[in-house]
């Protein structure tokens, strides 16, 4: 049986002979080479892969299956023309629009069905359109008439439009910004809500009860809606009015923290007030507010119940759909204002003595904000610092985060104090009274007996304030203490324990500094590619290294570590240099804050005073005895903001939120504490980032550590303590 080429035609005039196999023609490039005993065995050339052959139904299939998809392209082209575009808006399962980070609305391609039921509906409402319009003739040389159908054409397309692509996106762009608007308006709602609430949490309860009646016409309202089991929104669409009734404020929180809660989709009105007992279990109870969480979506229909706390609803009918979350907006703003009012009234009081020269005198809150409208802007936040002292609120409120930025609030904040007739050399007074005060009460006692209390309290306070002590240090402070002992003879010995306190940390800076150093040498390593372990040392701390140093520092127990924690320890030793460094140009925060405690200009009193200073334009250089404030003030602050922030991600990596961030800020609060708490709390806070740190020790100082450890525990147990023997007279 002969082997036949069938890509090769049969050639009547080529020689006869034996048949061949089927083998492709040689490459002409390649030169043919000879074979012999003693040459080495060519490598056989490959045979290439044909393309397998289709039947003729194969083909025919493969041909149809092309035209088809040629066809669908085809047909896709001519409905996405006649559709105005091929691409719709992307909307939820609630058929809502989707939209990107910006609020845009996203688009993405129709499909055959929905382009053809838009050049339907487009086309019916074209031909409706253009039928109802009236006829139109123009009328041509010889008496003539032809009909004009610009009119009916020019409809037509309008009425069409909204079924384009064009249309759409129109359509739901409004949509979508409609709906933002309003989430918007809740969310600034509930903020104002909060602000107010927080003096609502510490006020007594008629002040609370106040709260509740400014909102009982509107909560009777939505009750009855409630009752009436027809409650709607301002489409028509019915709506679920209530998601809570009547619980406390911390459930409202555990609502919001679980996601129970949409900031844009709930808010919170008062409904009572009740009396709750007190969690320090002393059988008493104080009043707290409750809340329902309704929607804001909903209106309810006019009645006298409205008309009660709305006077610009007088002449509304009843039954007339009102929105609730204009109700609530009223009600919110003359809850404000009644707190406002009763907070000022403390205040002007402390101003006033701080200024007998230059007082406020008839000042009426309500009658300003009738003349300037934007004074109520600023209520919430008058209320919120109810009890403190004017000067302080106006500075809070001008660095408050959501004041800060909003053009409407400065302006409001600024607004009410020129009614009042403020100004800023009297808000300066009133800082400078309160600091001179202190001083000459300081200075009065200083000979008079100690406070027991004070002198009982004062060996925790040593503790507390002197954590780098060693135990015999602070024992020999406290054996200096005694019952009738002068405030004077009891700074002293704070005095000298905060000195020795202070010796030892700047030994431990130094130390700080070389560790730095050391680290960041580790940190290069690691970032070459050598893989960061973590192990146990001598002296039982968990340190992190290059995988080379294990046997250096005698490590075990050692594991990898993973990128997570690798950055942490990073950040870790990173912050370091924000709490130490001794660079004149860049001091580290407890650098900063040591000569400033000693200069007097930390403490809740003098900070926010120095803070205040330090605001552009807030008080003219050129009066008398002041400066525009301390920059090193300034610098701590800066640093202190810093800090938070890397705490934070020292504590929990990338997953910080705005709550633990506000968590880290009290940690050290230089606004808020002391000088001694203050500096106190910034070595907690640097002992905890050096041991989240993971910084290696020698063998040598591992064994030193080792024998500290060991002596301080049989100091703790009882064991032999040179320091407890008597000493020679």
């Amino acid at each position: 049986m002969s082997l036949i080429n069938p890509n090769v035609p049969n050639d009547p005039n080529a020689p006869t002979g034996p048949t061949q196999p089927n083998v492709p023609a040689p490459d002409a490039s390649v030169q043919a080479t000879p074979t012999g005993p003693n040459l080495p065995p060519q490598t056989p050339t490959p045979t290439p892969q044909l393309s397998p052959q289709l039947t003729p139904d194969q083909q025919r299939q493969a041909d149809q299956q092309k035209a088809m998809s040629l066809h669908g392209k085809i047909f896709q082209n001519v409905l996405s023309t006649l559709a105005g575009g091929s691409q719709r808006p992307v909307r939820d399962q609630q058929g809502n629009p989707v939209t990107d980070a910006s609020g845009n609305v996203q688009m993405a391609p129709a499909s055959k069905k929905v382009l053809a039921g838009s050049i339907l509906a487009g086309a019916i409402s074209g031909l409706v359109a253009s039928m109802s319009q009236p006829r139109q003739f123009t009328q041509l040389p010889g008496g003539r008439m032809i009909e004009d159908y610009s009119g009916g054409v020019k409809a037509g397309a309008q009425a069409a439009q909204p079924f384009t692509q064009a249309g759409a996106q129109t359509a739901a762009q409004t949509q979508a910004n409609d709906q933002q608007t309003r989430a918007y308006a809740t969310i600034s709602h509930n903020l104002s809500f909060h602000a107010m609430s927080l003096a609502n949490d510490k006020a007594d309860r008629e002040y609370q009860e106040g709260t509740v009646a400014e909102h009982q016409s509107m909560n009777d309202a939505m009750d009855q809606a409630y009752a009436e089991g027809n409650v709607q929104d301002d489409k028509g669409n019915p709506i679920q009015l209530y998601k809570a009734q009547n619980i406390l404020g911390t459930e409202v929180q555990k609502m919001l923290i679980n996601k129970q809660l949409g900031v844009t989709q709930d808010q919170v009105t008062p409904v009572g007030v009740i009396d709750v007992p007190n969690a320090n279990g002393d059988g008493r109870t104080h009043p707290e507010t409750l809340f329902s969480v309704y929607n804001p979506q909903a209106v309810i229909k006019m009645s006298d119940i409205l008309r009660k706390d709305n006077p610009k609803l007088t002449n509304v009918p009843d039954g007339t759909p009102v929105p609730v979350r204009m109700l609530a907006s009223w009600a919110l703003n003359r809850a404000n204002e009644r707190g406002a009012v009763s907070s000022l009234t403390d205040h002007i009081d402390g101003y006033n003595a701080a200024n007998p020269d230059a007082p406020i005198k008839g000042f009426d809150l309500k009658q300003a904000a009738r003349t300037n409208p934007l004074i109520e802007k600023i209520y919430p936040y008058v209320t919120k610092y109810n009890g403190y002292p004017m000067d302080v609120m106006f500075d809070d409120i001008a660095k408050d985060p959501a004041v800060k930025d909003n053009q409407t609030l400065q302006a409001a904040s600024a607004a009410l104090q020129k009614a009042m007739g403020i100004k800023p050399e009297g808000l300066v007074n009133q800082a400078q009274d309160r600091a001179e005060a202190l001083a000459q009460g300081k200075k009065n006692d200083a000979q008079k007996p100690a406070d027991p209390a004070r002198i009982q309290n004062a060996p925790a306070l040593l503790k507390a304030k002197n954590t780098n002590l060693p135990a015999a240090s602070l024992a020999d402070y406290n054996s200096r203490l005694h019952p009738g002992m002068s405030n004077d003879e009891l700074d002293k010995v704070m005095k000298d324990a905060t000195a020795e306190s202070e010796k030892i940390v700047t030994q431990q800076l130094a130390q700080d500094s070389h560790d730095q150093a050391r680290a960041a040498k580790d940190e290069q390593r690691i970032a070459k590619g050598e893989k960061p372990v973590v192990g146990i040392d001598a002296s039982g701390k968990q340190v992190l290294v290059p995988a080379g140093d294990v046997s250096k520092y005698g490590l075990s127990q050692v594991r990898e570590v993973g990128q997570a924690e690798n950055e942490k320890v990073t950040n870790a030793r990173s912050l370091m240099t924000v709490f130490n460094n001794d660079d004149p140009d860049d001091k580290g925060l407890i650098q900063l804050a040591t000569e400033l405690n000693k200069e007097g200009k930390l403490g809740p009193a003098a900070s926010r005073f120095q803070d205040w200073l330090n605001k552009t334009g807030s008080v003219p250089t050129s009066l008398a005895g002041f400066d525009a404030g301390d920059p090193d003030v300034q610098r701590l602050f800066t640093k202190l903001g810093l800090s938070t922030t890397g705490l934070m991600q020292v504590h929990v990596g990338a997953r910080g939120s705005a709550a633990m961030l506000e968590h880290f800020a009290e940690l050290a609060n230089a606004k808020t504490m002391s000088g001694d708490t203050f500096l106190a709390a910034l070595d907690a806070e640097n002992k905890y980032v050096r041991m989240k740190a993971m910084l290696p020790q020698t063998k040598q100082a591992q064994s030193t550590q080792k024998r500290q450890n060991q002596t301080q525990q049989n100091q703790n147990q009882g064991g032999f303590n040179p320091n407890a023997l008597p000493k020679a007279n």
